[in-house]
Order: structure tokens, then C-alpha cells, then sequence
């Protein structure tokens, strides 16, 4: 009688989980798998790479990984990493330095208002860590929109202080991801929120943040709110009920390939890599040629016309350019207004102002470029304004002065 003795195959670094076959006191790197990831994890030292077979797992707390490790599922559609119906405040699963995530659903859910975090990146792990293709849902909606019901729901919370560098600038710590924050009541609901004065490079991700109507919180798909703070996205598709993006400080750079699904940005200023939609105003010729009695306001025409005031020739009448009468552009589509740059050839004189003002639907905003004597070219991206398909745009010259010399205005209004 002969007998065949098979041996494991053995895996080298390499900690295998596996909630079928696996065993917590006879799990061994590189031999025999683990039944739960925080075993996994636990065992785990700095070059090791953790493999977690297709299956639900259930998670008893939330996870940190090692220094230096790596964890990759099977697939986003099989293997899933879960805290369901949690009682506290939360945060599932924190980047180590220089380690990799892919291939993995994550999901936080509670029925309570309490801080949730799906990942969070601490220290400088948003410049030493990757997130590759994966999933992460936090849910907490059902908590509803109670009376003082307030918690603070984050997809990715970027907290540490990590640079970009010769090593990072194209890192894309986040690429190929889905981010879905579904929460309602009051507090901040972010797919993606840099606290911290770190950076963060992202590519091809969708963000998703939502809650109803009534719900007093703000739900933003990305803000930063640190003035050393800073998120770049690369074809990538950001929406958040309240606004998209929200600027509160520091940098949101907008690559190309991004969209605004609700072209909305909370009224603050952006900075944008793509070529914007620019309409351009222009006058040719000096203010002194209107014919208007001084300190009065005008309205420009997008393109670029002389300056002339109204007059009578053959029994016909010429109106004058700029006009005193309001007009304005039409909007095609959802956009964001958010920048204004004005020059002139020649100032308005010592003691005098040009000033243009951008305006919706006939009132004034925050939008304004001011061209002095001393100075010929004045810009404004501070701040933003969206809007709403067939919105109108004015450009409000407003001139002070007796003899106004301004020569040449031209004015570019930044559309995204």
C-alpha cells in the first residue's frame, strides 16, 4: 500500500485570508491562511502582502495597517471588509506609511448619529500610501434628520501632513475609486475632507454624497479646510447635495477630465488646470468718448466695440457703446463663474476708478476687477458664483471721475 503526502504550497510574505478555510492559532505567513483580517494584520511586519479570499468579512473593530504592507481582495464585486449597524463613533480602516490598499469594498453603516470615517490618512500616508481600484460606502442615513441629530460622515478623512514631492507629485494616493456618503442631519458630510495641511492626488474617482432635501447638514463631495491643505483630482466625477467641491481653505485644483455634476462650488474659489470657458468683453477707444455726464456705470457687450456716444446722423439715431441700459449673456448650461480678469491700455487718471463688476440675474457679486491710474491690469479669483441654466450674466462698468481716460478696457470672465 503506498500513500501520497502533499505539502502546502508555501507563499513566502505573502498572509493569506480566508473565512471558509482559514484558522486564527494555526494562521502562518506564507503557509497556512488566516480566518480574519485583523489576525492578518496583526501578524503582519513591514515587505508582507496580505491576500483576503472573495467573502463578506465581518470586522469586530476598525483596522490600521502595518508600516510598509500591503492588502489586496480578489475583487470590489467579491470581497467585501464591513462594520454594519456600528454604536460609536468609527472610523473603519487608517493607512499606515508606504502601504497599499486594492481591490476592496469597505462598508461602514449605523443607525445613529455618530462620526463616521471609511479611510483616513494620517501622518504623511497620503504621499506614502496608494488606494487602488475599491469601494467605499458609508451609510448612516437612516439615522434621519432628528431634532439635534448631528454627525460628521467622511468617505476619505486626509488629516496628516504629508507634501508633494519629486516622489509624489504624480502619486495618486486615490486611483480608480467609488466613494458613496449617504447620511442625513446636521454636520459634515464629505466624500473626501483634507483637514490637516497635507496633500492628496487623486485620479479616476467617483464621488458621491448625498441626503435629502430637508437634512441641515452641508454635503460636500470634497472640501479643504486648512490653508496648507490641498486635493488634486484627474478624470474624475465629483457630486455633493449641497455643493461639489468647497473650498474653505487651502487648495482644490481641478485637473482634466473633472466634473462638476451640479457645477456647484459652495461660492469659493477653485483653481482649475483645464482650459475654462472664457467670455471676453472689450471696448476700444476712451471712456471720455460716451458722452455720459461723469460718475456713471455702463454695460459691456461680450466681443469688442468702439467707444461712441449716441448721435443722430441722416435722421437716424445711434446709440451709444457701452450702453447705460442693462444687458446680458445667457447661460446654456449649469456653470461656475469663478474668476474676472480686466486690463486697459491707458489708466482712468489720477483720482479716478474704472471698476467692473460681474452680475446674475442684475445684481451685483463679489466678482470685481478695479483698473486705477497705477494700475493697468487688476484680476479676481477669490470666489465663485454658480449657475443655473438660461442664469444672466452682466459685466457693470462703473466709471468715476469727470475726465475718465480709461483707453482699451478688456475684460475676461472664467466660466467652468
Amino acid at each position: 500500500m503506498s500513500y501520497l503526502i502533499t505539502t502546502p504550497p508555501k507563499f513566502g510574505r505573502v498572509l493569506q485570508v480566508d473565512d471558509i478555510y482559514g484558522n486564527d492559532s494555526t494562521g502562518r505567513p506564507g503557509e497556512a491562511p488566516f480566518k480574519t483580517v485583523a489576525a492578518a494584520v496583526s501578524a503582519s511586519v513591514s515587505g508582507d502582502t496580505i491576500w483576503v479570499s472573495p467573502g463578506t468579512y465581518n470586522l469586530a473593530g476598525g483596522i490600521t495597517m502595518k508600516d510598509g504592507t500591503a492588502l489586496r481582495g480578489m475583487s470590489t464585486q467579491t470581497t467585501t471588509l464591513q462594520m454594519t449597524g456600528v454604536l460609536g463613533n468609527t472610523t473603519l480602516w487608517t493607512m499606515g506609511e508606504n502601504c497599499r490598499l486594492e481591490d476592496i469594498t469597505l462598508n461602514l453603516t449605523s443607525n445613529d448619529h455618530h462620526n463616521l470615517t471609511g479611510i483616513a490618512f494620517p501622518g504623511t500616508t497620503s504621499v506614502t500610501s496608494k488606494v487602488r481600484p475599491s469601494v467605499i460606502n458609508v451609510n448612516n442615513a437612516a439615522a434621519g434628520d432628528t431634532p439635534g441629530g448631528t454627525s460628521n460622515v467622511y468617505g476619505a478623512h486626509c488629516s496628516g501632513s504629508g507634501s508633494l514631492g519629486a516622489a509624489s507629485f504624480t502619486f495618486n494616493s486615490l486611483k480608480g475609486l467609488t466613494i458613496n456618503v449617504l447620511s442625513a442631519g446636521s454636520g459634515s458630510k464629505r466624500g473626501i475632507y483634507v483637514s490637516g495641511p497635507g496633500a492628496i492626488t487623486t485620479r479616476d474617482i467617483n464621488l458621491y454624497v448625498s441626503g435629502s432635501s430637508t437634512s441641515p447638514g452641508t454635503f460636500y463631495g470634497a472640501e479643504v479646510d486648512n490653508s496648507s491643505g490641498q486635493v488634486q483630482f484627474r478624470t474624475s466625477t465629483i457630486f455633493g447635495t449641497t455643493a461639489d467641491i468647497c473650498q474653505s481653505s487651502g487648495s482644490i485644483q481641478l485637473g482634466p477630465g473633472t466634473d462638476l455634476v451640479n457645477k456647484t462650488a459652495a461660492g469659493k474659489n477653485f483653481t482649475t488646470y483645464v482650459y475654462p470657458t472664457t467670455l471676453w468683453y472689450g471696448t476700444i477707444g476712451s471712456m471720455t468718448n460716451t458722452g455720459l455726464t461723469p460718475n456713471f456705470s455702463v454695460y459691456l457687450m461680450p466681443g469688442a466695440s468702439t467707444i461712441q456716444a449716441s448721435q443722430s446722423i441722416g435722421g437716424r439715431t445711434f446709440y451709444q457703446y457701452p450702453d447705460s441700459n442693462i444687458n446680458y449673456y445667457a447661460i446654456q448650461q449649469k456653470s461656475v463663474c469663478f474668476g474676472l480678469f480686466v486690463s486697459s491700455s491707458v489708466g482712468p487718471g489720477v483720482g479716478n476708478t474704472t471698476k467692473v463688476v460681474v452680475m446674475k440675474n442684475g445684481v451685483d457679486t463679489a466678482i470685481t476687477g478695479t483698473i486705477t491710474d497705477g494700475i493697468l491690469a487688476s484680476r479676481y479669483y477669490d470666489s465663485s458664483v454658480d449657475l443655473a441654466q438660461f442664469d444672466k450674466i452682466s459685466l457693470r462698468c462703473e466709471i468715476s471721475g469727470a475726465t475718465n481716460a480709461t483707453h482699451d478696457l478688456w475684460a475676461q470672465v472664467d466660466l467652468f
